[in-house]
């Protein structure tokens, strides 16, 4: 098996500047608990890093809860996916053994692979 038979294809993104308010609520809204950040090259998504549901947990005051069901006061958090994502990607290609996969995230200690195809405007090694 390779990872393109199980990657998700319907990826949600966003980019640098969204507030960390909007990524919580997209997050919320599509029960997800990861984002991938992109930047657009050449009208191709570039990813530069990617936040996760702790990362906004941890950039907003201990009071406020961003996924609460009763509405916070959002208007102190001013923060942008920029500003809090992690820039170290772990990639992988389409047609990477499901098993290596597997092994990169056991051993890097990680919970998400971004999947990138190569080509010859981007490397797939940010």
């Amino acid at each position: 098996m390779i990872v393109s038979m199980w990657m998700t294809r319907k990826l949600v993104t966003i980019e640098p500047g969204t507030p960390i308010t909007v990524a919580a609520d997209i997050m919320a809204g599509k029960r997800i608990r990861r984002l991938p950040v992109v930047k657009q090259l050449a009208n191709l998504p570039y990813p530069v890093g990617i936040i996760t549901a702790t990362d906004i947990l941890h950039a907003y005051p201990p009071e406020v809860n961003p996924f609460s069901i009763v509405p916070s006061d959002s208007s102190r958090v001013h923060a942008t996916a920029g500003e809090i994502m992690r820039r170290s990607l772990h990639t992988v290609a389409p047609e990477t053994p499901i098993e290596e996969a597997a092994r990169i995230m056991r051993n890097m200690k990680i919970s998400t692979l971004l999947v990138v195809k190569k080509s010859k405007t981007r490397r797939s090694d940010y």
